[in-house]
């Protein structure tokens, strides 16, 4: 028997004849096909009137440099002892691997044709979980169209990043562990947990989001379904750990000068530097003192106890960027070359992060309005519209959060999971210094998604407060 459970018939008939419900949805309806094609179009156009003429623009996503060279070094590594020792001694397997393959194949193209390739298919997905939630097919086109729009989903296809291979794969986990709330068959938890896995080996933020899932599984459908799908997400990602074990005498992904322990302590030194000149002296003295620049998640939470309102601030300056900042510079700064100067105030030590840490937020928009022109009034613009997106999903989440009782209903449990999903992005990217907004782009299609249905709910209530 393939399937773990049954659930009842939705009014959405939202599976018939064995058939995948996926496929058969967008042959019923080629909206989602038309908007991939233009989207296609436009990477297409992207590649040839951006790439092709600056190939430099590959290598400007976050340590693109640093990752290229770990992917030549594994395609040159000896099979054998050496190949071992390289894998587990140049970080995370999916930070590299991954590319170094598509690299092998094609050159820089091929990793850009499959990332392009991957964006779109997560887009399709948007389009489809869109369904579960019940929306008009004008409002799941409007939520693919403003995903695929989105500057992350635009830039990071073309460039060397984790993320457009992280993303995709997390956005298409999402729709198969929904798909499995109305049609629990094993192909596709396994499926759902594999990609969960995939994503998981390329960011490991997402390492505890499998326990999420299945709890999700076990309400809506039962706990076998929950137990199966984490087996299948839990089990490739432990056994790599178990691997790095054996190599390095430490369990875990990979160790490299970006993990958890450098992040912390980085964490900790940005903190201290915003400090008055005694409390900082005693806070360095106390836990900045570590050779390897190392720092424990017990030590950094002892840390935050004891400095609560700094830290508090420190937070505070995440939020802002995780829910306030746009990610238009990815366009007009990273992709476009729009401003000169602009590259070096997103350098983490000396750019607008931390000239924010130390003057504020007033001083720190005369400065980036002074220094950046018109590419910082475009930013401004992100800004504003991602506020707005922001708040019509916290409309979207507080529309399923009023139906908590109806929670084994599968689309309760949807529109609850994307709500939960964010949150979860957001808590657990506050390992990494200094937040920016592209830590947000995982959830980001969570986002729209509730900002939809946050639109229609707003105007489902005007519309009944005209009718009284």
């Amino acid at each position: 028997m393939n399937e773990l459970g049954r659930v009842g018939t939705s009014e959405l008939e939202l599976s018939r004849g064995g058939k995948s419900v996926f496929v058969d949805v967008l042959r019923r309806s080629n909206t989602a096909f038309l908007i991939a094609a233009a989207f296609a179009l436009l990477h297409i156009g992207l590649v040839v009137a951006v790439d092709l003429g600056d190939p430099a623009l590959f290598l400007r996503a976050d340590r693109a440099d640093e990752r290229l060279n770990a992917l030549l070094g594994l395609l040159t590594a000896e099979p054998g002892p050496a190949l071992e020792q390289y894998l587990a001694t140049h970080g995370i397997l999916g930070d590299y691997a991954a590319h170094a393959l598509l690299y092998l194949l094609g050159g820089r193209l091929a990793i850009v044709i499959v990332q392009v390739a991957l964006a779109l298919v997560s887009g399709l997905c948007v389009y489809r979980i869109g369904s579960f939630l019940e929306l008009s097919a004008r409002a799941r086109a409007a939520a693919m169209t403003l995903y695929l729009m989105l500057p992350h989903t635009l830039v990071f296809p073309h460039q060397l990043a984790s993320e457009a291979l992280h993303i995709p794969l997390l956005v298409i986990s999402t729709w198969l562990l929904v798909e499995s709330f109305y049609r629990p068959r094993l192909a596709t938890l396994v499926a759902g947990g594999v990609c969960l896995a995939l994503a998981t080996f390329i960011r490991p933020i997402m390492l505890l989001w499998p326990f999420v899932a299945a709890g999700a599984l076990a309400i809506v459908v039962r706990p076998r379904a929950g137990v199966a799908y984490a087996v299948a997400a839990l089990l490739p990602v432990l056994a790599w750990m178990s691997f790095i074990g054996m190599q390095t005498g430490e369990f875990g992904l990979g160790k490299s000068s970006h993990g958890l322990e450098r992040n912390l302590y980085e964490r900790v030194e940005r903190i201290t530097a915003t400090l008055s000149p005694a409390m900082r002296a005693q806070a360095h003295e106390q836990y900045l003192q570590d050779a390897n620049r190392e720092l424990g998640p017990v030590t950094y939470m002892r840390f935050s106890i004891e400095y609560p309102g700094a830290s508090l601030k420190h937070l505070l300056r995440d939020g802002l960027a995780f829910f306030g900042k746009s990610g238009i510079e990815r366009i007009t700064i990273d992709y476009l070359a729009l401003s000169s100067s602009a590259k070096s105030l997103q350098d983490p030590e000396r750019g607008w992060r931390r000239h924010l840490e130390e003057h504020g937020i007033v001083r720190t928009t005369y400065y980036l309005a002074h220094t950046l022109g018109a590419v910082f009034f475009i930013s401004l613009i992100g800004a504003a519209l991602t506020v707005c997106l922001t708040a019509l999903a916290i409309v979207g989440a507080a529309h399923f959060a009023a139906q908590w009782r109806a929670l084994r209903k599968p689309r309760v449990m949807t529109g609850l999971l994307l709500a939960v999903l964010i949150i979860y992005v957001f808590w657990f990217s506050q390992v990494i210094n200094a937040m920016q907004s592209r830590h947000r782009a995982p959830a980001e299609f969570a986002l729209v998604l509730l900002a939809v249905v946050g639109w229609g709910a707003w105007r489902a209530r005007r519309s009944r407060r005209r009718l009284y």
